[in-house]
């Protein structure tokens, strides 16, 4: 629920950005329509007054009153477990989060949605924060793997935004278009736009079907790291 309402500011500030920084890579550099920031910059404030009004509300003080109490409940004496070393724990953590991504190897990158990509790139977070969790224990085995997901976050990220903005100017072409009175250098400017984001997407989907044939001897390096003996044997 506030994930999303944030979602909603956050993207309004990546969309904004994004718009700035290509529009200085356009022939001739042309100036942002104010219509356009003005419209971009009503939206976000009325996202940032959502957020706030679900912040105030009694509804998250009542969530955050659920989560104090858990957390200071006490549940009793916990059964003793035999003890287990981190090195033993850490295999089938990292291991899961493998398998996770490898269910989407079977598939065909280029057939592959935005929305499906946009699921990928959190598949690659998860495994970047196990790895990292544990890298110390095993002697930083996992930097490399770990600079690699960070790659795929990345490429991905801009993937993702890149969608999100082209949807957002839609909807504010369409909406400009519908209250009158929009000079057509306005909607030209969103085309041009667009169409900008269009290509940024595109060339980020094909940086990662490149990557993505390498994701075996990303595994293979991973598997490589946590052979017995890559840790110390007395890690608790």
């Amino acid at each position: 629920w506030i994930a999303g309402l944030l979602g909603e500011v956050r993207d309004l500030d990546i969309m904004q950005g994004n718009i700035h920084r290509y529009t200085d890579e356009l022939a001739g550099r042309p100036q942002v329509p104010a219509a356009i920031r003005d419209h971009m910059q009503s939206a976000r404030v009325e996202a940032l007054a959502a957020l706030n009004d679900a912040l105030a509300d009694e509804r998250f003080a009542q969530l955050l009153t659920r989560m104090e109490r858990l957390a200071a409940e006490e549940s009793g004496p916990t059964p003793p477990e035999p003890s287990r070393h981190v090195v033993d724990a850490a295999p089938p953590l990292i291991r899961s989060a493998i398998a996770r991504l490898q269910r989407w190897f079977k598939r065909r990158p280029a057939e592959l949605t935005p929305a499906q990509l946009h699921r990928i790139r959190i598949h690659f977070k998860r495994l970047r924060y196990t790895c990292e969790f544990f890298n110390d224990l095993f002697a930083e085995a996992f930097t490399t793997a770990i600079d690699h997901c960070v790659d795929f976050q990345d490429c991905l990220g801009e993937h993702q935004d890149a969608q999100v903005a082209q949807t957002g100017l839609r909807e504010m072409a369409e909406r400009l278009a519908q209250e009158g009175e929009t000079q057509p250098e306005t909607l030209i400017f969103v085309g041009s736009m667009i169409q900008r984001l269009d290509g940024v997407a595109r060339d980020r989907r094909r940086i990662f079907e490149k990557r993505w044939k390498q994701f075996p001897r990303l595994i293979a390096d991973i598997d490589a790291s946590m052979a017995p003996g890559t840790g110390p044997e007395t890690a608790e």
